[in-house]
């Protein structure tokens, strides 16, 4: 027990304690982890031990779906920085098929997509995200990224705005924006918008260290 608990510590690997009889496991090492079955109710005390067994495989399989699912991705994520993007691909479906409720990896295989040119594939999947984190600001200006791609100019502003207004201080969205407006042939509000990301460009170079660090989530 004790060098499982260790291990837990200082390797990626998670230790789960199944209280087969009533004991005071509380009062042990084991009292700060998740145990199964649910609230550590002992399988000799459930009135159909079945159900006990069925309880602990299906918190098993709570923690390992997500493990298992950040497996694949971490390798999609490898093949990806790498430019290999047929593997990558191929990662990051199997993530999402091990679990489908990620929107983080709808975003990566959006990326994918959009780098082999395969923009209303990306579109979807970068939808498809959006749907499972309405509040993520990348997922909404990679969108409108590739809305521009397609030649959906309007579509493409209505998530760039949405990406500033999530994010203020998002230059890059600005600047797509900027660019979005000079396609739609308003030239004036696209001059304001480049102004607005350079104004941001500037006081965040004059940031001290810690907000910038602040701002990146370190």
């Amino acid at each position: 027990m004790y060098q499982a608990l260790s291990r837990q510590k200082t390797e990626d690997i998670h230790v789960v304690p199944i209280v087969l009889r009533p004991v005071h496991w509380k009062n042990t090492p084991l009292g700060g982890l998740q145990v199964l079955p649910t609230d550590g109710k002992a399988v000799t005390t459930w009135r159909r031990r079945d159900e006990a067994y069925w309880n602990i495989v299906d918190g098993i399989s709570k923690i390992v779906t997500p493990l298992l699912a950040q497996r694949q991705t971490d390798e999609g994520h490898k093949y990806f920085f790498a430019k290999q993007y047929e593997q990558a691909l191929a990662a990051y479906d199997k993530a999402i098929h091990i679990e489908p409720s990620c929107a983080e990896t709808y975003y990566w295989e959006g990326n994918v997509l959009f780098a082999i040119k395969q923009y209303d594939e990306a579109r979807i999947d970068y939808e498809q995200a959006i749907s499972l984190a309405p509040d993520e600001a990348d997922f909404y200006y990679a969108k409108a990224v590739t809305l521009v791609y397609l030649d959906c100019y309007e579509e493409a502003l209505i998530m760039a705005e949405k990406a500033t207004q999530l994010y203020p201080e998002f230059v890059d969205a600005y600047n797509c924006k900027g660019n979005i407006l000079l396609y739609l042939d308003r030239t004036e509000e696209a001059f304001d918008t480049f102004m607005k990301a350079e104004q941001i460009k500037q006081e965040s170079d004059r940031k001290p260290l810690h907000e910038l660090l602040d701002d990146a989530g370190f």
